[in-house]
């Protein structure tokens, strides 16, 4: 822990570190025949999802598809410096990407750069790349494409070059800068250069959020000190201080000076932010908390979120938002939606809106509902017509158009059913930016045949396979227990109430019995009180 907080931006210099770090010596007050058992068991979960990885093909990843497209798109090696340098934070991304890179731009001298290159080789390849900002001897090797970790973040002269693409993002967006810095430089001869930007698929920022906490991380740059050029597609907004006139004497120290003060604390992820309590308040004293704790705060919406589990499976995680204005659940398993509403500063006053048994028979109404919608969409079956199960985006807005060109008579069975069968059994996710451009085709010329051909040519381009499905059993709805339940009520406004028509036959289940809480923060507050049966 000592080395991610010294160097918490760049894992390469962590894992050096920790591989020439002294491991002390297992004394008898450890259980070393139940440390072997349980990494054994690690062990035995790890397999098959290495397996599984292993048969993921490169030509079914879009995402380094596209980076090649790029080359062509914007006409790298045609235009400016005729080089690219492309930045990555893991050395097996890095690793993986001058694989493929090599595989297929077989015309083009390309090198990688990691904390495991040898000093020599790396100066070797930093002339090749910028022999004119590194004053390299004549004859050196040229190279036109540097895949490179954030060991070259900062400090690296490589302005002969214009283009530079972030293949991921870093939480610090100071890194962008950094990884930018590289080739935007003072002693440039370029007028301009180009940063392309990799964003996180939908699925995977509706977990992490990081996109949305870069952005704020940038808006507080601009804020303080200014922003001298877009970082993510935001508006510059410079401020000047008392760098003009180092630049004016052509003071190339200065872009490092000032990357080394810019520094920005990450942001918590909701994993992060519970680690960070278990530090504080310990381990046993989250566990203390009883199943279906309930809170309230103050918010801009009026609902409930509840977050289930289910029993016997510890996978089986659902949460959701249930909207009093709309009448309808939302936000179903948006965990970075969820956290950024249920979480508040530590000592904000508990606000549950409604008081007495009307918590729990309000409760109880949308526990209900929120049950059956938890059912339905789990055990959604191939041929279902109600509720698909949980796809991407635009691979569920597909299946629902291809199911209703079907019912009306407008698409052929024995075409239709292999490709809805396809896009009902599998996420396939690496091909929404495809079924989007699908979808968006289908809106003007409205031409089903084409739609259906389309997706069918795709499947077979890329030899999408069906997985066989596991042999899951169907959900019970008493299978779910309540983890905790949250109000959310806009302050100084009523709180519109659900009839008790909408959940009468509905029983709540909290852990097996009914139960209600006297205390109510799931945040910083660790006064946790006893429970009584209502």
């Amino acid at each position: 822990m000592d080395l991610e907080d010294e160097d918490e931006d760049n894992d390469e210099i962590v894992l050096q570190k920790l591989r020439g770090a002294g491991l002390l010596p297992l004394t008898a007050d450890y259980d070393i025949t139940r440390m072997r058992r349980e990494l054994k068991a690690d062990l035995n979960l790890l397999q098959p999802l290495l397996k599984g990885l292993m048969g993921i093909h490169s030509y079914s990843d879009a995402k380094v598809v596209r980076l090649k497209q790029l080359f062509d798109e914007d006409r790298i090696f045609e235009q400016g410096g005729k080089k690219v340098v492309i930045f990555t934070q893991f050395v097996d991304t890095a690793n993986y990407l001058y694989q493929e890179i090599t595989k297929d731009v077989k015309d083009r001298e390309t090198r990688i750069l990691t904390g495991n290159t040898d000093p020599d080789t790396r100066k070797r390849i930093l002339e090749g790349f910028a022999p004119k900002a590194n004053n390299a001897p004549g004859g050196t090797l040229p190279v036109e494409i540097l895949v490179s970790t954030d060991v070259l973040s900062e400090g690296q002269n490589l302005q002969d070059a214009n283009y530079c693409i972030n293949y991921d993002l870093p939480w610090n967006p100071m890194k962008i800068v950094q990884r930018v810095g590289r080739i935007d430089r003072l002693m440039s001869s370029f007028p301009e250069v180009t940063a392309a930007v990799f964003l996180p698929e939908k699925e995977l920022e509706d977990i992490l959020g990081l996109l949305e906490k870069l952005e704020t991380k940038i808006q507080k740059v601009a804020d303080v000190v200014g922003v001298e050029s877009t970082i993510l597609g935001e508006k510059e907004s410079p401020k000047n201080f008392n760098a003009l006139e180092r630049i004016g004497k052509n003071d190339s120290s200065l872009l490092e000076d000032m990357e080394r003060s810019a520094e920005l604390l990450p942001a918590m992820t909701p994993f992060q932010f519970i680690l960070s309590y278990m530090k504080k308040a310990g381990q046993e004293k989250l566990e203390s908390i009883p199943l279906g704790k309930r809170s309230g705060k103050s918010s801009d919406v009026n609902g409930i979120i509840v977050f289930y589990r289910e029993r016997k499976n510890l996978e089986g995680m659902h949460l959701l938002f249930y909207d009093f204005d709309k009448g309808r659940i939302e936000h179903m398993n948006d965990v970075s939606w969820i956290f950024r509403n249920a979480s508040c500063a530590e000592g904000e006053p508990l606000q549950i809106p409604v008081s007495g048994y009307e918590v729990f028979r309000q409760f109880r109404i949308v526990d209900g509902q929120a049950r059956n919608k938890i059912v339905t969409e789990a055990n959604a079956t191939i041929d279902a017509t109600e509720g698909l199960k949980i796809k991407p985006k635009n691979q569920h807005e597909l299946l629902e158009t291809l199911l209703t060109l079907f019912r009306d008579g407008r698409l052929p069975k024995d075409k239709t059913l292999p490709v809805y069968d396809m896009l009902l059994k599998q996420n396939l996710v690496a091909w929404e930016a495809d079924f989007g451009e699908f979808l968006q085709e289908y809106k003007i010329t409205k031409n089903a045949d084409a739609l259906l051909s389309s997706v069918d040519s795709l499947i077979a381009r890329y030899k999408i396979e069906p997985r066989a499905r596991a042999g899951a059993k169907a959900l019970d709805r008493n299978a779910l227990e309540v983890i905790g339940y949250i109000f959310l009520s806009k302050s100084g406004r009523e709180f519109p109430l659900l009839p008790e028509s909408e959940g009468r036959e509905e029983e709540s289940e909290l852990g097996g019995q009914t139960q209600i809480s006297r205390s109510g923060r799931l945040d910083g507050d660790t006064s946790l009180k006893n429970w009584a049966k209502p």
